[in-house]
């Protein structure tokens, strides 16, 4: 049963990860197209999964990396906005 949700998991992670470290590239936008999608994919996994795995706590973390990754996205835009 362990193996079913590591499939919500490990992707929700790794899509996590991705849209922390590409969260800042706002140059020609380019962060609607290489950051936005695995951040979208990554909260629809983290969703689904943390409504049918019964070990929840092990989800938190991912939330963690998507706060910090829209907080960074959010952060750059502004810097950017406001230095043009």
């Amino acid at each position: 049963m362990e193996r079913n949700y590591n499939f919500y998991f490990y992707p929700a992670l790794f899509c996590a990860i991705w849209f922390l470290l590409t969260s800042y590239a706002w140059t020609y936008y380019a962060n609607v197209f290489i950051s936005f999608p695995f951040g979208i994919l990554s909260l629809y996994l983290w969703n689904q999964g943390r409504k049918k795995d019964t070990r929840k706590d092990r989800y938190k973390p991912i939330s963690w990396i998507l706060f910090a990754g829209f907080s960074a996205s959010l952060i750059a835009l502004i810097i950017l906005l406001s230095a043009n």
